[in-house]
């Protein structure tokens, strides 16, 4: 399901934001795996708790660097970042409760379709920017 976000990862060129982009889709596919084996609920969730973990600390990492390299385009990209984690955490909390027994693949499956979204129409600007800052330095 998510290997169609493999190929835009590995051209950033950003070596640590591009190893944290492969981290995550790399768990996503893991998840996306648990789901079809029909994995439990506790193992679905203790997996969707290290996704969201895990994307909570790349955005971290996005926006130091953003800040760090004074980008224009900061809040409206830390808005996206918020509004996800705002949802997976609604996610997480459902889940909790078992509102998502039967609909676990509707995760994977928006995980990916937000994280194709935003490597293109977010990330890929801030990155072009932070190569151009580190060229004038």
């Amino acid at each position: 399901m998510s290997s169609a976000v493999q190929p835009a990862i590995s051209h950033f060129g950003l070596e640590s934001i591009d190893e944290e982009h492969r981290d995550i889709i790399q768990l996503v596919h893991e998840f996306d795996a648990l789901l079809c084996e029909g994995g439990t609920a506790d193992q679905i969730i203790d997996l969707f708790a290290v996704v969201l973990s895990n994307i909570k600390l790349h955005f971290e990492d996005e926006e130091r660097l953003m800040l760090r390299s004074n980008f224009a385009d900061f809040q409206s990209h830390k808005t996206e970042h918020d509004c996800l984690l705002d949802e997976l955490n609604g996610i997480m909390k459902d889940c909790e409760r078992g509102a998502y027994a039967d609909r676990h693949q509707m995760l994977a499956k928006r995980i990916t379709d937000w994280f194709k979204t935003h490597l293109k129409k977010m990330d890929a600007p801030m990155i072009e920017f932070e190569h151009r800052q580190q060229n004038h330095h």
